[in-house]
């Protein structure tokens, strides 16, 4: 039933069904999309392609992610907590020197070790100033799109928004090759995806990362959407629908590229978000608070869900607490991969809980994110959520207990809960002291002797 849906939406097959040994793997993953934002969970902005997979799979209520692009990207890829490693609460900018580190395995590299071919289409975000800290180094077979965090939709030029004005340079690529093209950035991706798609290898399984700029600011989008959208809410809010619109498109396009290439049955699906939506920038998180660069809900609970016919039966929902740092384990373990890394993971192989629908309780995760000179710190426990805020100027903080099953959080529950308070607070110190009790940040103003290069994919070292 579910083969029969995808055929009467994205088109008969061209070609019979792929028999390759392992299933194909495509990992959808926006930049910045709030629970708000999504029709299949309510918004006013339409995604029906988004809303065809997900109510065709398994929708997860409660996926949580790092609050910012960079440590969320990491943890997907790793497994592994970003504050081991540097990268726990903030981006990197133009400017930085650093870069996920080399010590790290990830997913790309196990999908690789098992005869997979790898193409990651979009944005890298993970290190750009040696060539050893990018995607074709990194497990990539193939890389189109982006180094940095972000562009101009239609220049593909660095954008900065401290800098905004300057020109920063070209962040456009294939596979270590600055290219010049016209074209939105996201219908660029979407076209370099499907041609991935219909280019790969029958004889080998493919893994997927299409990793979009959107929509991230800045809020570009094309002519033909805004009009679509000049009755939705402020204009901010009608440029930001524009742009889930052709994020929407995208997925779609990339779905009937599989459905035709004979993929789709035998292809696991992801999507989500890498952080939850800037509220300040046209997104919204739906009921929860704060958004984006925050431990708020709004700022690490993201949509998220897995589509694959031949192994889970649509219009499935559930409550289960998921990472991103689960993803590695659990879909290495959905398709039959065996993980390859030498370091021990944070993460949970939750694939045989999520398979049969049941949930059972998880170790804490753990938040962080530097906001200005406001650090948030959060430890997650089931339905109970600690917050410290430390205020770098003066090192004072506060903490707040909050219990989500009012999701809302806007009861404090601290003095009432006081050993539970207590105990999550420690296992955040405990969690700090993975990163010897320091949260490193990159500086948001550039070195007086920085100049950023003409090219990026060139200036690599």
């Amino acid at each position: 039933m579910l083969s029969f849906l995808s055929l009467a939406v994205w088109g008969c097959p061209s070609d019979p069904p792929r028999t390759n040994s392992h299933p194909n793997v495509v990992i959808f993953l926006a930049d910045d999309l709030g629970m708000g934002d999504v029709g299949y969970l309510g918004s006013e902005i339409p995604t029906p392609h988004i809303d065809r997979l997900a109510n065709n799979g398994l929708v997860f209520h409660r996926f949580y992610t790092e609050p910012y692009c960079t440590p969320s990207r990491a943890a997907l890829l790793t497994g592994r907590n970003p504050i081991r490693y540097g990268l726990s609460s903030s981006v990197l900018r133009p400017w930085s020197e650093s870069g996920l580190p080399s010590s790290e395995t990830l997913l790309s590299e196990t999908f690789q070790a098992a005869n997979y071919y790898t193409a990651l289409v979009g944005k890298w975000h993970l290190g750009h100033r040696k060539k050893e800290m990018h995607p074709n180094s990194r497990g990539f077979d193939h890389f189109y799109g982006h180094l940095g965090g972000r562009i101009d939709y239609f220049t593909h030029q660095v954008s900065y928004r401290k800098l905004d004005g300057q020109k920063l340079g070209l962040d456009w690529q294939r596979n270590g090759k600055g290219i010049t093209e016209k074209g939105y950035s996201t219908d660029l991706l979407a076209q370099e995806a499907v041609k991935v798609v219909n280019t790969s290898d029958p004889g080998r399984p493919l893994f997927l990362l299409l990793s979009f700029n959107a929509p991230h600011p800045p809020l570009q989008a094309t002519p033909q959407k805004l009009e679509e959208f000049k009755n939705i809410g402020s204009p901010q809010r009608q440029t930001y629908a524009a742009m889930v619109a052709s994020l929407d498109d995208a997925v779609g396009d990339v779905t009937r590229a599989l459905q035709e290439e004979g993929m789709l049955d035998n292809t696991l699906i992801v999507f989500m978000s890498d952080n939850g939506a800037a509220p300040a920038k046209g997104g919204r998180n739906g009921q929860y608070r704060g958004g984006k660069a925050s431990t708020w809900e709004g700022g690490i609970r993201v949509p998220a869900f897995l589509h694959w016919p031949q192994k889970i039966p649509g219009g499935q929902h559930t409550q289960q607490l998921i990472s991103s740092l689960d993803l590695l384990p659990t879909i290495a373990s959905a398709v039959g991969v065996p993980v390859t890394s030498h370091l021990p993971l944070d993460g949970k192989d939750l694939w045989e809980l999520i398979h049969l629908g049941a949930t059972e309780p998880r170790q804490d995760l753990h938040f962080a994110a530097l906001n200005g000179e406001l650090l948030f710190l959060t430890t997650l426990r089931e339905t109970w959520k600690l917050v410290r805020e430390v205020d770098g100027r003066d090192g004072t903080s506060r903490e707040r207990l909050f219990d989500l099953t009012d999701p809302t959080e806007r009861n404090d529950v601290l003095a009432e809960q006081a050993k539970i308070a207590s105990e999550l607070s420690l296992s955040l110190d405990k969690w700090l002291a993975l990163g010897k009790g320091e949260i490193q940040a990159e500086e948001e103003d550039p070195p007086v002797q920085w100049r950023p290069p003409t090219d990026w994919a060139k200036a690599a070292e």
